[in-house]
C-alpha cells in the first residue's frame, strides 16, 4: 500500500517537473502573433511601459469594437487599454486582469456587463487558473513551430499594439429591421452562481488594488435586452457601483443605419467614437491626468499616429 503511494507522489513529483519545463519551453518569447502568443490584441498589454496605463477595458467583443484608448489619448491625454477577446468569460476576464497588474496600475477598471450572462463550465475555469503557471496547457501546439530561442530564451514582450485592444472596422452593415430591443417587460435575466462567483473575484481583486469598477453595457442591438438591463441595475446597486448603460439610460446618438460592423450586434469606427466621447467625458470629470506632451508617454503619440493612418477621419 505504503509502496504505491510512494510510486504514485514520484509520478505526479516528476510529471509536474516535465510540464514546468515544457511550459518554459513552449511558452511564447514575446507577445506578437508571429511568436505564437494567444490573443495578441489583448496581450499587447504586456509591453506598455510599467505603470503607465490609467484605466482598463475588460470584456468581449463588444469593449474591443466600443472602445477607443487611441482617442480617448488623443482627445484627453488618458491612457486606456482594451483587455478584451471574443466571447469572454468572466475567468478569463480574471486571468487577464491579473496578468496586467504584474505591471500596471490604473485607477480605474471598466467591466463589461454582457459576460455576466455567459455560461461556463468548471472545467474550463480549471483549465485556465492551471495554464497561469502551466504554460504548456495553452501553448501545447507551439511544438511545431518551435526555434532555437524558445529553448534558450527568456520572454521579452516588446510588441506595441497601436490599437491598444480595439479591433474595430469603419465597414458598415445595417439591420435590416430595427426593433425596439429594450422594450420593458416583466422579467430579470438570471446571472449564474458560477459568474458570480468570478465576479466577486474580480470585484475583490480591484478592492485589494484600490481600483474603481465601473459596469458598462455598451450599445448592442443583439446582446443586450431589458431583463438584462434591470438584472445589472439592481447589482449595480446591491454592490455600490457605478452602472454606465449605453442602451436605455444614456444616449449617444447611436444611429443603427450608419454606426454598427454586423447589423446591430457591434459598432463600426463610428459608433465606437460616439461611446469613447462619452467615456472621455467620465474620466475627465474624475480628474484624470493629461499626459500629452509627457516625454515618457511618447510611445503614446506614435501608436496615435500610426491608428490615424488606417482610420483617418
Amino acid at each position: 500500500m505504503h509502496k504505491n503511494v510512494f510510486k504514485a507522489i514520484g509520478f505526479l513529483s516528476i510529471l509536474t517537473v516535465l510540464l514546468i519545463l515544457t511550459s518554459l519551453i513552449v511558452r511564447p518569447k514575446n507577445n506578437d502573433k508571429e511568436s505564437g502568443m494567444y490573443m495578441p490584441d489583448a496581450n499587447g498589454i504586456l509591453a506598455e511601459k510599467k505603470n503607465t496605463i490609467d484605466a482598463l477595458f475588460i470584456g468581449d467583443s463588444l469593449i474591443y469594437t466600443s472602445i477607443l484608448p487611441t482617442k480617448l489619448y488623443e482627445d484627453h491625454g488618458f491612457t486606456s487599454y482594451d483587455l478584451s477577446t471574443p466571447a469572454q468569460r468572466l475567468y478569463d476576464s480574471y486571468e487577464y486582469l491579473l496578468k496586467a497588474l504584474d505591471t500596471q496600475k490604473p485607477s480605474i477598471v471598466f467591466i463589461e456587463s454582457n459576460g455576466f450572462f455567459r455560461e461556463f463550465s468548471v472545467g474550463s475555469a480549471l483549465k485556465a487558473k492551471v495554464s497561469r503557471y502551466l504554460p504548456v496547457i495553452t501553448y501545447h501546439n507551439r511544438w511545431k513551430s518551435l526555434k532555437w530561442n524558445d529553448f534558450t530564451k527568456k520572454p521579452e514582450y516588446s510588441w506595441i499594439n497601436y490599437n491598444k485592444g480595439y479591433r474595430g472596422t469603419d465597414k458598415v452593415k445595417s439591420p435590416t429591421d430595427i426593433k425596439d430591443y429594450m422594450e420593458k417587460k416583466k422579467e430579470k435575466k438570471k446571472i449564474l452562481d458560477i459568474d458570480k462567483y468570478y465576479i466577486e473575484l474580480i470585484l475583490d481583486l480591484c478592492k485589494e488594488n484600490d481600483i474603481e469598477v465601473v459596469l458598462l453595457s455598451t450599445p448592442s442591438m443583439k446582446s443586450y435586452n431589458y431583463a438584462k438591463y434591470v438584472r445589472m441595475k439592481d447589482f449595480s446597486k446591491e454592490h455600490g457601483l457605478e452602472y454606465i448603460d449605453f442602451n436605455l439610460d444614456i444616449d449617444v446618438k447611436i444611429d443603427w443605419q450608419t454606426d454598427t460592423a454586423d447589423r446591430g450586434d457591434h459598432l463600426n469606427y463610428s459608433g465606437a467614437k460616439k461611446v469613447t466621447e462619452y467615456i472621455g467625458k467620465v474620466l475627465k470629470e474624475k480628474k484624470f491626468v493629461d499626459h500629452r506632451g509627457d516625454e515618457r508617454y511618447k510611445d503614446w503619440d506614435d501608436s496615435l499616429a500610426k491608428f490615424k493612418e488606417v482610420f483617418n477621419d
